[in-house]
């Protein structure tokens, strides 16, 4: 009797609360399925960027804080030591995107890549400066005449200088100059075969850091102030309308939340620029994070490629129209007040 006053009750509250086991179950699948068709959905897309610069700043953020994959983005994040090997692999198809500064950008749409700019992500203020050892004999612009200088060719280092450069009435051909990779430059002025460098944020402090004393710098925030682009393919742009907005959404809430929480935002990017947190809080005062596209950004375009073409007869693309190499329709669909260009 007892026995089977046993075997009821387990089976009378098994059935009372059969419904329940069975409606956890059914939620538990479908979290389980719904979990697996967000996988599946995820769109794979790939971005060349430069690990030492700034230029990937809102990248790195957006990256690190899920703000991609919240777009239902499976994002590769893709290392390069230089803004011209980032657009290699763009218009080589190794990579969907790119980030770089607008100097590789103008060389490689000069030098018939089908490129095209989707959006600015900053505009830089102090950004680049010429560092010199004091011991090699630099104390002004002048001194710098014979010297060995290392720079990037084919990046903004190199527009910059030059623009230095003609300001103290020089030019590159009273420097030696020397094409050095952007993270070779702070191991040639401690070997001492650089006298000086012409490099950018956050390498350039860090020079200016390390040599203290023996540091002079060169700065030209007045002259020239770079932006940091997003940028991709022509056919991939036609081709993935939703991939790029579902980036361009990503970055957009990304310099939100930059301009919003400057110091948690520096805190997160650091291990990708390799810099220190103190550092980069202070030096992310002097960066506009800003998705836009702006007519100053186009009036840049344009006068930079006068410089290149006088410095490369090879480029006879004179008529390169660069309003149609910026892609704007995207932007101008999810934050159209934060474009300004002229048609």
């Amino acid at each position: 009797m007892l026995n089977n006053l046993q075997l009821i009750v387990p089976c009378h509250l098994f059935g009372r609360w059969l419904p329940v086991v069975v409606s956890l179950f059914v939620l538990l699948s479908c979290d389980e399925s719904r979990q697996a068709v967000d996988e599946v959905a995820l769109i794979p897309v790939s971005v060349a960027a430069m690990p030492h610069s700034f230029t990937g700043y809102s990248l790195f953020l957006a990256h690190e804080k899920g703000f991609l994959r919240d777009e239902g983005l499976d994002v590769t994040i893709q290392n390069f030591s230089s803004g011209r090997q980032t657009l290699n692999a763009l218009a080589d198809r190794r990579s969907d995107f790119a980030v770089s500064s607008e100097t590789p950008f103008i060389h490689a749409v000069l030098a018939g890549q089908d490129l095209v700019a989707l959006a600015t992500t900053i505009h830089a203020r102090r950004h680049l400066a010429v560092v010199a050892r004091s011991d090699s004999g630099v104390a002004s612009v002048s001194d710098l005449v014979g010297k060995r200088l290392g720079v990037t060719m084919g990046s903004n280092g190199e527009y910059f200088l030059d623009v230095m450069l003609a300001r103290n009435r020089l030019s590159a051909d009273d420097i030696e100059l020397v094409h050095t990779a952007p993270g070779a430059m702070l191991e040639g002025l401690q070997s001492g075969t650089l006298d000086a460098v012409a490099t950018w944020n956050p390498q350039m402090t860090k020079a200016r850091q390390q040599f203290a004393d023996n540091a002079q710098a060169f700065g030209l925030d007045d002259l020239y102030a770079p932006y940091f682009m997003l940028l991709s393919r022509r056919d991939y742009v036609e081709e993935n309308p939703e991939a790029v907005i579902r980036v361009l959404r990503a970055l957009l809430r990304a310099s939100r939340f930059i301009q919003e929480h400057p110091a948690q935002a520096s805190s997160i990017v650091a291990k990708n620029l390799k810099a220190d947190v103190e550092t980069l809080a202070q030096l992310s005062a002097f960066y506009e994070f800003r998705l836009s596209l702006h007519q100053a950004l186009l009036t840049m375009l344009e006068h930079q490629a006068e410089w290149i073409i006088r410095k490369n007869p090879q480029h006879t693309a004179l008529s390169v129209n660069f309003l149609e190499r910026i892609h704007s329709e995207p932007l101008r669909r999810i934050a159209p007040h934060n474009v300004s260009l002229i048609k």
